[in-house]
Formats: C-alpha cells, structure tokens, sequence
C-alpha cells in the first residue's frame, strides 16, 4: 500500500488585511469596490468620500493601515419578490446575465465577486459603466430601496423613521413610469419606486427626424424615439437620480441634459438605442 505524506502546507486565499484574493482577477474585494495589489489602488472611489473630502477618493484608511480597517460596503435593498424578479430582469437586459450581483436574505444587493471580475474582461465600455455605477451606488453611506410593480402606479412603504427603526406605512400614486424621492425619516434613507409596464412603454424623443413614405412618393419627416426600455428607466432613477443627484450632487436641475441623463443614455447606447434629448425631462 502506498504511503501518503504531507508538504505541511496550507494555500491561504484570505491575505491582505484577511481579505480573499481572487486568483483569477489578482484583485481583492472589500464589499463596496476592489483592491488591486499590483498597481495599489482602488478601482472606485471611497464610499465615505463625502466625509473626507480633503482626502483623495482613491485613499485607502485615510492612508494609516496599521491604525484603520476598511471592512465593507453600504446598501441597496430590493424590497420584495416581485421587485426581485424585475431587478434580475434588468440585469439580464443589460448585462446578458444576472449572476453578475446576488440578494441576500435581508435584500441587499451583493457584487458576486468572480463573476464581476471574469465580466469585466469582456464587457463593453457602456456595460462597464453601468457596472460601475452600480458598485458606487452599494458603496454609499445613503441607503436605496426599490420597489418595482409589474402594472400599477399605486406603491405601499413600510420604511423606519428614525435611526431607532421606528416603522411608518404609507402609500403613494403616481402617473411617472419611475421616481426616486427621500423617505420621510430624512435620515439618508431614499426610495426608488418603477412600474415596469408603464417604463416598459415608455419611449423619448432623440431629437432627430426619421423620413417615413406615405404612398409612393410622398416622404415625411417624423421624429426619432428611443425605444421602449424598462431597464433603462431603473438605471435613470437608481444612477442618475439617487447617486449623481440625490447623494454625490454631482448634477443640479440646471444641469446639462446630457449629464442629467448620463446614465440612462449609457443604458440606451447598451441596447443600440438613440440617446435621449432630454427636452421632455422634469
């Protein structure tokens, strides 16, 4: 019988600061954005920038690794089973597949680190940007939560009011396809609210003119749409609105149209759609 022996041994994936390293990428994950050993940096800015702001967005631990820790990342949190299915829905939309995030047992949005990295080899600049966004979105000190209705412009909350998590239920009508809005508690705490058939048909105007032929000989000029999109719609309000307007306010109301709809242009230019001009925007 053969004998077996041992090198005394042990491969350990959990290094830096215990965090694991993914073999594949060379590429740590901190919860809220990823670490790459070989160039030390970060790959997204600090989710706390807004509170050190003399401090560069890439630091890591205000520069004192022997003092601080940077464990993790923040929230975004999906509400619901049907806004579960929706959400997965998008992702699909945009990315190909849903496997890129998970939502754990108390709804939160979670980077599936592996497949993030492999998909990032491939993915084109408008996918990397979303992904991005998203990633920046989670890393926030602010929390989103998103409520997604399959036909109806009724949505009900059941949100804290108070950092001692003290619940208020109230209910809401709109005639918008999406909307975000701060909760009442005004703690930080946002709300993302989309019908999915009313953003399904939802539809711009590109600001450019498509020649269509009435007859034989009689051409038209009629106005160019961008195309019905849902997923596009979810991007607008979770990235446009929640991060760049509501938390980072990096854009104003009397923002350029173009950097209003930033994100869902990007989402658009993912489907091979025309961009929006924005005249129609709120």
């Amino acid at each position: 019988m053969a004998e077996q022996t041992s090198t005394g041994t042990f491969q350990n994936v959990y290094k830096f600061n215990g965090k694991e390293l993914d073999a594949e990428s060379g590429l740590y994950y901190y919860g809220a954005r990823y670490y790459d050993p070989r160039s030390s940096v970060w790959l997204s800015v600090d989710p706390l920038m807004e509170k050190y702001g003399w401090w560069t967005p890439y630091n890591y631990t205000l520069a004192n690794p022997v003092k601080f820790i940077d464990p993790d990342g923040r929230r975004v949190i999906i509400a619901n089973n049907t806004t579960k299915k929706f959400f997965k829905q998008y992702l699909i939309d945009q990315f190909g597949t849903d496997k890129i995030f998970r939502i754990n047992s108390y709804g939160e949005v979670r980077v599936n680190k592996r497949q993030y990295a492999k998909y990032l080899k491939t993915a084109t600049n408008a996918q990397k940007k979303l992904l991005i966004g998203i990633i920046n979105t989670i890393g926030r000190t602010k929390t989103a939560k998103i409520y997604i209705n399959e036909n109806s412009d009724k949505f009900h909350f059941d949100e804290p009011v108070s950092r001692e998590g003290t619940q208020t239920y109230f209910g809401m009508n709109t005639d918008n396809s999406g909307f975000t809005q701060e909760s009442i508690s005004n703690n930080g705490y946002y709300i993302i609210g989309i019908n999915n058939q009313r953003a399904s048909d939802e539809k711009y105007t590109s600001g450019n003119t498509v020649t269509k032929i009435i007859g034989k000989d009689d051409p038209i000029q009629i106005p160019e749409y961008t195309g019905e999109s849902a997923s596009a719609v979810f991007f607008y309000e979770l990235l446009d609105e929640f991060l760049n307007f509501f938390v980072d306010k990096i854009v104003k109301d009397a923002s350029p149209k173009a950097e209003v709809l930033d994100y869902h242009d990007t989402a658009l230019e993912n489907q091979s759609k025309p961009k929006r001009d924005g005249s129609e925007h709120q």
